[in-house]
């Protein structure tokens, strides 16, 4: 689902980024891609309020009965979304809230979730790599300083376009907020 994630994602921003805009299909997509991966469905959530907070044209979508029903449909999809969202008792999120809220391990896991997420690098010297990440495997340490790094490297490129600030960033949070403070709310 990283690959369709990363397709509806691609797709979405390519019609963002044209000159007249659908924002049927773009909402359309948007709803797609809340349904596709938890981080996707975080991303969707702040790429809609994205759009909507740049929109010159906002009299004109809350106006025309085509944009509120592709509205209407995207918040659907993020509440389907929502609540299909449910953890398999065997993950290995059931033992991750066994850590004190503020201790180093807890904000450890809660780096290493959202890096590979950012950076998807299998460990392909383990049998069964699925959910693995080389990096955190070798060194947990590294690769939080590795994601700190490239906030920071994302932070400087960006700087100057406070939106994509905000949608990075806003998206990195939403995704490391959840999995610090509610591992198992599901």
């Amino acid at each position: 689902n990283y690959a369709v994630s990363l397709f509806f994602l691609l797709i979405t921003v390519i019609l963002y980024c044209k000159e007249s805009k659908n924002y049927v299909l773009i909402f359309l997509c948007l709803s797609l891609l809340a349904n596709t991966h938890l981080f996707s469905f975080f991303f969707s959530i702040f790429f809609f309020i994205y759009v909507l907070a740049n929109n010159k044209e906002r009299r004109l979508i809350f106006a025309q009965p085509k944009y509120i029903a592709s509205m209407s449909f995207f918040i659907f999809a993020i509440i389907f979304s929502a609540i299909q969202i449910k953890v398999p008792s065997d993950h290995f999120l059931f033992n991750f809230d066994s850590d004190k809220l503020l201790s180093y391990k807890r904000i450890g896991k809660t780096f290493s979730i959202c890096w590979k997420g950012l950076f998807h690098f299998p460990d392909a010297t383990l049998y069964n790599c699925w959910n693995t990440n080389w990096l955190v495997n070798y060194s947990k340490k590294m690769a939080g300083g590795a994601l700190l790094f490239s906030w920071l490297f994302s932070f400087f490129i960006f700087k100057n376009n406070s939106k994509t600030v905000f949608l990075f960033f806003s998206s990195s949070f939403g995704v490391g907020f959840f999995f610090f403070f509610f591992p198992n709310i599901f």
